[in-house]
């Protein structure tokens, strides 16, 4: 199973390429000053009109909504590491002189990204996560993709297996939402053979970053004894507990953790 991982993660130096994130790329902001200028102006009116933002992101990057709009994304059409290896900029890199530049621009096309998203533009968004992941090799689009493959939602079709190649690429570089949304893969067996061991292993890990749907995950394992002879109740009210102090965010878990203690 590790060797398969192994195989499969070569995604990471191998990604979705299309002409249209190309083009994407080429018309970034050249000018660190103009991308610096620009995300900060972009990141602030973002938070209080998304429109607004879209449209001076979309001007800045010279990116009219219609042509992107229009476009599809392969499933299986690769471009080499040593073409990703041409730019400085890594997610989480430290931003200096030397890669400024291409961590604003970045930066930049993330937001506009999110932003797609938010307003549930999910076509644009693909597709510039597409050449985030291309140009980059972002796990945050790596995850998002993922799952505009596992969802269908701004691609031409559902593909569980591109989901798949897509979450793990993004869980061997750390990405905690990657390691959970890979546990759920191989906990329904979408796209890749079920297995609940794996599942929990994953979910188990991303908790461990700090991913609190990840933990109610693992706590709703150990509670029903999935992948244990006999359900364990301190685990789950660990995890629970450990959700709820990582910010969890959906269903008050009160009553789970009532029900565990009894």
């Amino acid at each position: 199973e590790e060797k398969k991982e192994e195989e499969e993660a070569t995604i990471s130096q191998q990604r979705y390429e299309t002409n249209a994130s190309r083009s994407l790329i080429i018309s970034m902001p050249k000018n660190g000053t103009t991308c610096y200028t620009s995300y900060v102006k972009a990141k602030k009116l973002a938070n209080t009109n998304c429109e607004k933002a879209i449209d001076m992101l979309e001007s800045i990057m010279n990116l009219p909504s219609p042509r992107i709009d229009c476009l599809s994304i392969p499933l299986d059409t690769l471009v080499t590491r040593q073409e990703i290896q041409r730019f400085s900029y890594r997610e989480g890199d430290a931003i200096t002189e030397s890669n400024f530049v291409d961590a604003y621009a970045f930066k930049l096309a993330l937001l506009l990204a999110s932003l797609y998203a938010k307003m549930k533009r999910f076509r644009e968004s693909a597709v510039l996560y597409d050449a985030l992941v291309i140009r980059y090799c972002s796990s945050i689009a790596m995850n998002n993709l993922g799952s505009y493959y596992r969802d269908g939602r701004g691609v031409s079709r559902v593909s569980y297996r591109a989901a798949c190649r897509l979450f793990r690429a993004g869980a061997r570089l750390g990405n905690a939402a990657a390691l959970g949304n890979l546990g759920y893969m191989y906990s329904k067996g979408l796209g890749i053979a079920m297995d609940p061991h794996r599942a929990l292993q994953l979910y188990e890990a991303a908790s461990s970053l700090g991913n609190a749907q990840a933990s109610v995950n693992c706590a709703e394992f150990y509670a029903s004894g999935r992948t244990l002879s006999s359900p364990s109740r301190d685990k789950a009210l660990h995890f629970y507990q450990l959700a709820q102090s990582q910010g969890y965010s959906g269903a008050p878990l009160d009553a789970r953790i009532s029900h565990v203690h009894h």
